[in-house]
This record gives structure tokens, C-alpha cells and sequence, in this order.
């Protein structure tokens, strides 16, 4: 257990690196997660989305705008997420990029050094991460749920396709048996004319 709390602790953990976007660097906050990309990103926006935001994308950077990062600001910034694979190896771990900028600002204009807002975009990813566990936990449920019923589903087919061949069997059973009286009445009709034609000869 203090194991699996220790390297649940290592991933929600988010850190300062450089986002490049369309050849620009960015000071982003990055946290890295232990699920894929795209589970990673409908985390996002279903997080965002129960705080009232709606999701803004292009090239794969899903921003949203107006969001209050600290109670004690006394301005909105926008909030722009990349999220990446971490690795070929490694793809079912993800990294989170958050790039803050001022309210109403692309990317474009925004200054690449400008620090502003860091420390509040890794608070505010690392308060993330049990909404992403919580997310995760979801998806793996209806997994399973799915996995569930198509398991109950081939069982019934199996169900049925017994009472098919129940069916089968016990109509060969009858044609067998109907088989074996016709064969008896062959043989007895056999004899009948066996007699009659060892009559015909004696005469």
C-alpha cells in the first residue's frame, strides 16, 4: 500500500519545462500521468467542463478561457493544455503541459519567458490529479462493465446455441429410431417375398 501511495504521490507531482508551440518555447507547468493521451485530455475537459469552461482546440492544444487560477488574483488568465505521450515505450503514461497566459491572449502574443502564473498552474495540476484518478477509475468500470456483458452475452449465445443442438440431436434421435423400425419392416417384408418366391420355385 505505501508503495502504490508513492508512485501515485511521483505522478501528481508537477513540475516547470518548456512547451514548444508553432516554433515558439513556452514556460509550462507539466505533470505526468499514468494514463493515455486521449484519456488524458476527455479528463481534462470533462474537469473543466464541471467547473462551467468550455474547451477551445486547435493543433492539439485545448485551451479555456477566463479561468481564476487563485482566489487571491484579481484577474482571469487562459489556460492552454498540451497533452503528449511520454514515450514509444511508454504509452500508456502521459504528460500534461499547462501554458498560462493573460485573459484573452493566443499563444502567438504571448511573451515565451513570461513566468507569470507558474507556480498557480502547478498547484493547479497537481489539485487535478484525483479528478484524473477518479476519471480513470470510471473508464475502467465501464470497461468491465462492458467486458461483463459481452461475457453474459456469449454465455446466452452459447445457452442458445445448446437448445439448438438439443433440438438436433433429439430429432436425429427420432429419425434413428424411426430408421430402425423401417429397417425391422424391410427385413420382414424381405422375408415375405423370400417365401413367396421359394413357393413359386417348388412348383
Amino acid at each position: 500500500m505505501i508503495l502504490l501511495i508513492s508512485a501515485s504521490y511521483s505522478y501528481s507531482q508537477a513540475y516547470e519545462a518548456k512547451l514548444e508551440v508553432q516554433r515558439k518555447n513556452h514556460v509550462a507547468a507539466v505533470m505526468e500521468v499514468p494514463y493515455p493521451p486521449d484519456q488524458v485530455e476527455d479528463a481534462i475537459k470533462d474537469y473543466m467542463a464541471k467547473k462551467g469552461f468550455k474547451v477551445n482546440s486547435s493543433k492539439g492544444i485545448y485551451s479555456f478561457k477566463g479561468v481564476k487560477l487563485n482566489p487571491n488574483n484579481t484577474e482571469n488568465n487562459d489556460l492552454h493544455f498540451k497533452v503528449e505521450r511520454k514515450s514509444r515505450k511508454e504509452k500508456e503514461v502521459s504528460l500534461i503541459h499547462l501554458v498560462i497566459s493573460k485573459e484573452n491572449e493566443t499563444l502567438a502574443q504571448r511573451i515565451t519567458d513570461d513566468r507569470a502564473g507558474i507556480e498557480d498552474g502547478k498547484s493547479f495540476l497537481n489539485a487535478m490529479t484525483p479528478q484524473m484518478e477518479a476519471y480513470n477509475l470510471e473508464v475502467e468500470i465501464t470497461e468491465q462493465d462492458k467486458s461483463v456483458k459481452k461475457a453474459e452475452k456469449k454465455l446466452e449465445n452459447l445457452g442458445d446455441d445448446q437448445q439448438d443442438l438439443e433440438k438436433r440431436i433429439k430429432n436425429l434421435e427420432e429419425k434413428l429410431e424411426q430408421n430402425k423400425k423401417d429397417q425391422d419392416s424391410q427385413k420382414g417384408e424381405i422375408t415375405k417375398k423370400k417365401n413367396i418366391l421359394e413357393a413359386l420355385k417348388s412348383k
